[in-house]
């Protein structure tokens, strides 16, 4: 295995690069910064697959997390953000594909429109807002290439918890420290996924060649609101910080989906692995003392 990574500046790029090197596997990352020497520049929304051809010999697989994923950027700069997510997102794939490089692409559990929720592989999206139709746009166009090129992997809302006011549990735990009051939706259920399983979930993928489509979400599900009152609870923070709210009060032009927790039934058939469970990692929210 010799992936490309386009992307290691977000959160799932960064620590696919990482887990790689400590595993001795050869991987080269890009980046949009051209003074970095550790890896590539390479802009997703404006350079050309080309320019990766001397790596096209060696590379194996091609994994693309970078994206847009801001969902009110998504509504206002629809076309910009479309041509970061989709069309340069396949043009890139398809130039792996034709060279016989497999592509790792990442979507969203914004494809789905949130009314029945525990949604597996087999049930069809039907997207609510801009970001999830660009996703289901990018599924589509990647089912269409020769199915045994391309994993796609629907992520519902990953988190971290080594790194200090890093990803969402973090952060609330962060605001909660300092006394902010957290504005949280009850109306909106999701399966946080924990960074550490998503990343040795791809790899595992990748080992056994899979491919099609995957999800990859917690095994339990949550709203915003009783995520924020149990780490208020671990950390001895006041439960009146949390205050419950509906997304309809959020006031967005758009719609979010209600409840868009992930069946993955599929993807720990395929692997074997068991994901933790965010009620078991939020007690470690209060190990570093802060």
């Amino acid at each position: 295995m010799h992936p490309l990574i386009i992307g290691i500046d977000g959160l799932i790029g960064k620590a696919l690069w990482s887990f790689f090197k400590e595993h001795s596997i050869q991987v080269v990352g890009t980046c949009r910064q051209k003074n970095r020497t550790d890896a590539l520049y390479f802009d997703l929304e404006h350079s050309d697959p080309e320019s990766l051809c001397p790596l096209a010999d060696s590379i194996t697989h091609v994994l693309i997390p970078a994206a847009i994923p801001n969902i009110a950027e998504c509504e206002r700069n629809p076309d910009k953000t479309s041509l970061c997510n989709v069309t340069k997102t396949v043009q890139l794939a398809q130039y792996c594909w034709a060279r016989g490089i497999k592509t790792v692409l990442f979507s969203t559990d914004y494809v789905f429109d949130g009314i029945s929720g525990n949604y597996s592989e087999a049930d069809l999206p039907n997207p609510l807002n801009e970001y999830g139709r660009q996703k289901a746009e990018l599924e589509k166009q990647a089912l269409a290439c020769p199915p045994e090129m391309s994993l796609i992997l629907r992520l519902t809302k990953v988190y971290n918890v080594e790194k200090p006011g890093v990803g969402l549990l973090e952060e609330m735990k962060l605001k909660l420290r300092q006394g902010e009051t957290i504005r949280a939706a009850k109306d909106q259920i999701f399966s946080p996924v924990y960074l550490e399983d998503v990343i040795q979930g791809i790899y595992t993928l990748m080992l056994r060649q899979a491919h099609g489509v995957y999800h990859l979400g917690g095994p339990e599900s949550w709203s915003r609101y009783d995520l924020a009152c149990s780490i208020a609870k671990s950390i001895q923070a006041p439960l009146s910080l949390v205050e419950p709210i509906s997304l309809s009060n959020l006031g967005e032009k758009f719609k979010r989906p209600l409840k868009t927790d992930l069946c993955c039934d599929k993807f720990h058939q395929a692997t074997g692995l068991t994901f933790k469970k965010t009620s078991d990692l939020i007690s470690q929210l209060n190990c570093d003392g802060l």
